[in-house]
């Protein structure tokens, strides 16, 4: 079996398509094994389909083996009966019954059983989202491959790299087909045809009854991309951005002062633009820090936050802007606490973990403040206060700030400015990294029993001097618990003097 096209035995695509055969006789294995292991009735009409063959024909391998058939609870239970293994009904998609099998020897072997839609294979491939995602190879016996079913041109737009609706109803049946178009466009590097584009747009509104998490989740695998910004500058102009967050339709044409050369929404793009470039170019602004902020930002979904973050810092300007009668100067006082509150309506109405809530709400309080922490004044006692509150946030912070300082390019910025601040984002990692973060792990050389023991009685000011004990701790001041408790009883007398 090839996948239709005539090929030059000599060509690159020849091998390509060789690795792609490979990479799918190595994935339907496991699917020839078990039904070979079941001989006693006629197996139904078999096909794999939709994303896999897909990814096939892009020489990946697949995610998923999705195999079509009817009554696929029945074939599923029939292929899994005594034998050590799970069957998991899935919600892969709406309405469509998909049942997972895990064999518990090896959990990484995983076949979906997916019911067909309609009474032939064709029926089903014509009610998918898209051309590309509407073909299929039968599967003959033994689990072997046979002949591809490509009814809506399927190949031809994989080999051209375009996303093209199967049929003009397809958003209607299901709206998330917006946002998948926009990720499969991000993740492949294809275009969205332009007829297609049209559709999206006129059925925007009708990501409404979608559910929240459905929507989060595509706009996650969206914000994954190294370059999620392209992506996001198409949603933008297509509306669906507004659709999701209405909090951005305020922020376009808000005008700013002269430190920015765009509105508040257009600052935000540049700003979402430089995060990726740091993302992507660690080791050329962090040098051989690099590692610890792929790591940190690696966890947890943090580096798509960070660019949901990037994109939404200054949502708070709008509701904030003023004017300053004596310099003439637009103003945005307090945009930062204000943008945090209307981050965690933001994030509760997505029904974001609260971890995650938390997350992007702290991005956006501290995206003013660590531009004040690189003042030349700030003190390293100041510093380590800061460290410690933060943690491992500090690093996103720091960040954040970098892509925003770079996104400030009006006429009163300065280019030796923005790189001072490079600079300090630079030094402040190596500083949390080989200083502070080895200090804040130090347990507190005193506690308020240590206190007691020595006969003082809790005061309403006692956690005040704790604190101040920890924050001398941390710089230096105090080394040893002798030293910590001649501190504390120093601070007590002068309370009670």
């Amino acid at each position: 079996m090839n996948f239709g096209i005539p090929l030059n035995r000599t060509s690159a695509v020849y091998h390509q398509q060789k690795k792609t055969m490979k990479l799918f006789l190595e994935n339907t294995i496991r699917l020839s094994q078990w039904l070979s292991a079941d001989v006693k009735a006629p197996f139904p009409e078999l096909y794999l389909a939709g994303g896999a063959v897909r990814d096939l024909m892009l020489g990946k391998a697949p995610k998923d083996v999705d195999v079509v058939c009817k009554n696929a609870r029945t074939f599923a239970r029939r292929l899994t009966r005594g034998k050590d293994m799970a069957l998991v009904p899935m919600e892969k998609k709406p309405d469509v019954p998909t049942f997972r099998i895990v064999d518990r020897n090896a959990p990484d072997r995983v076949l979906d059983i997916t019911e067909m839609r309609g009474e032939t294979i064709q029926d089903d491939l014509y009610r998918r989202d898209f051309t590309i995602n509407a073909i299929a190879v039968r599967i003959g016996n033994n689990g072997h491959p046979d002949d591809v079913i490509d009814p809506t041109g399927g190949q031809a737009d994989i080999a051209a790299k375009i996303i093209r609706n199967v049929d003009g109803s397809a958003f209607e049946s299901d709206p998330l087909r917006i946002l998948r178009a926009f990720r499969f466009a991000a993740q492949l590097e294809f275009a969205i045809e332009p007829a297609t584009e049209k559709n999206m747009q006129a059925s925007i509104m009708l990501l409404t009854r979608i559910s929240v998490e459905r929507i989060v989740s595509e706009l996650l695998l969206i914000l994954e991309r190294p370059v999620a910004s392209e992506t996001i500058r198409r949603m933008d102009a297509t509306g669906v951005l507004d659709v999701i967050f209405p909090e951005i339709l305020p922020m376009k044409g808000c005008p700013q002062n002269d430190y920015h050369h765009k509105d508040v929404w257009g600052h935000s793009l540049l700003v979402l633009e430089n995060s990726e470039n740091i993302l992507n170019h660690l080791e050329m602004f962090f040098g051989d820090r690099s590692p610890l902020i792929a790591a940190n930002l690696g966890e947890c979904h943090r580096a798509p936050l960070l660019k949901l973050a990037a994109l939404l810092h200054d949502v708070g300007k709008p509701s904030t802007r003023g004017l300053n009668l004596e310099t003439g100067r637009i103003t945005f006082y307090g945009h930062d606490e204000t943008g945090s509150a209307m981050m965690s309506v933001i994030t509760e109405r997505l029904k974001l973990p609260v971890r995650d809530r938390e997350f992007l709400s702290l991005l956006l309080s501290e995206h003013l403040h660590v531009l004040d922490m690189s003042a030349p004044n700030v003190t390293w006692r100041t510093l380590m206060r800061w460290f410690r509150r933060l943690g491992e946030n500090v690093v996103p912070v720091i960040v954040l700030g970098m892509a925003d300082v770079q996104g400030a390019r009006g006429p009163a910025s300065r280019p030796e400015a923005i790189a001072a601040y490079s600079d300090w984002s630079r030094r402040m990692i190596v500083q949390y990294d080989d200083a502070a973060r080895r200090q804040l792990a130090q347990r507190n050389l005193i506690s308020g029993h240590d206190l007691m023991k020595l006969g003082v009685s809790p005061v309403p000011r006692m956690g005040d001097i704790l604190k101040h004990v920890r924050d001398a701790q941390d710089v230096g001041d105090v080394i040893d618990k002798e030293g910590a408790l001649s501190l504390a009883l120093r601070m007590l007398r002068d309370i009670s003097a």
